[in-house]
């Protein structure tokens, strides 16, 4: 292909933001390979060699997809999004650590993720396009990875990103464990919000300040029109719209009024991509 060269793109965003799907989308793209969270936790650390250590993680990644057709990343051994419990609405009613211990045992999403291959129908030929997500860990070291690689991030409404954290345990304390260790501001941001919900907001704040100057796909727009959005990415053409899976039925209206009450009277970073009348309109589907 004349002219045609090697392209590596990094996707970061938000957990619980549509980056597993917008994976999924890229890889019925010809030519393109996307990875999910292929990425070991020890190439974070230390931070200085994090883009040395990813150069060299990738270049192995897209050797063994020429070779083999197949290339490290998180496998699921069914629905990735998982599925919420019946009970997960009435739990998410009962407040302080009990109501948390409750819901972390019989109301939190089941996922049955794992790290695995991704495996190709026949290895790639180069040059190809590899997309790479690691949603926290990129948007950590995003000021060192954007002055090597393509980065792009992908974003949703804040009250849909926030109602599906609390549907996680991993979420639900509003901490990110590897980022916290990548970026050393952000731990004293988060432990001197004590409040589960409020913490949360400091933690989404956090992922739009980072993308700020950087490319940025919207969940919904993706929905619409995968095809244009998705070129931010990589030229796509051939993808169906789909439907947006904002409004959830087994989200908790008492939960979903809690946030957007708490999210419109706050001044985090993600107005500066989303208005506050996109937060109100989704509130207001749930009541």
């Amino acid at each position: 292909m004349h002219g045609a060269r090697a392209v590596n793109v990094l996707l970061a965003g938000p957990h619980r933001s549509g980056t597993t799907l917008a994976c999924a989308l890229l890889n019925q793209v010809p030519g393109v390979v996307a990875l999910d969270e292929p990425c070991p936790v020890s190439l974070f650390s230390p931070r200085e060699s994090i883009p040395d250590a990813l150069a060299q993680f990738i270049d192995t990644q897209r050797r063994s997809l020429v070779d083999e057709g197949r290339a490290r990343a998180q496998v699921s051994d069914g629905d990735h999004a998982g599925k919420v419990p019946k009970l997960a609405p009435v739990l998410q009613r009962i407040p302080g650590r009990f109501g948390d211990q409750l819901f972390n045992r019989w109301g939190a999403r089941q996922t049955t993720d794992r790290m695995g291959w991704l495996r190709l129908a026949a290895p790639v030929d180069e040059p190809f396009t590899l997309v790479v997500k690691q949603p926290a860990a990129f948007t950590a070291a995003l000021p060192q990875l954007a002055a090597r690689f393509r980065c792009v991030a992908l974003v949703r409404n804040p009250l849909a990103t926030l109602a599906s954290w609390n549907t996680v345990d991993f979420k639900r304390d509003g901490r990110a464990r590897v980022a916290e260790r990548i970026d050393p501001t952000l731990g004293p941001r988060l432990d001197a919000i004590k409040n589960r919900y409020r913490r949360q907001m400091e933690l989404l704040s956090w992922f739009f300040e980072r993308y700020r100057g950087h490319d940025l796909i919207r969940y919904e727009e993706m929905c619409w029109d995968p095809n244009e959005t998705l070129s931010v990415v990589t030229p796509v053409d051939g993808l169906a719209p789909f439907e947006s899976r904002n409004l959830n039925p087994k989200y908790s209206p008492y939960l979903i009024e809690k946030l957007a009450t708490l999210l419109l009277n706050s001044d985090g970073a993600y107005w500066e991509v989303y208005w506050r009348e996109e937060v109100r309109r989704l509130a207001a589907s749930y009541l």
